[in-house]
């Protein structure tokens, strides 16, 4: 086996294609504006899929523990099974 197919493997493996492997550095900077613009919510379709796993979620009042009024929210939902 050569470098060449030893490195096609490696790239395989990881899901990163040989033209992902490839890019332009310049283009890097435009990459890089296109990802925010598509990560940004005020761009998210409606409906769409969002990923909350890193988040951390308080049933009882009913909201994400990092929102803005979080900490002067009282509890309103009931925990209890």
């Amino acid at each position: 086996m050569s470098g060449t197919d030893s490195d096609a493997e490696s790239d395989a493996e990881s899901g990163v294609t040989s033209e992902e492997a490839e890019i332009d550095p310049e283009d890097e900077a435009a990459i890089a504006e296109e990802r925010e613009r598509r990560l940004d919510p005020d761009n998210r379709p409606d409906h769409a899929e969002v990923d909350n796993t890193d988040r951390d979620f308080d049933a009882a009042k009913g909201m994400f523990t990092d929102s803005e009024d979080y900490e002067q929210t009282d509890e309103e939902f009931s925990t209890e099974v």
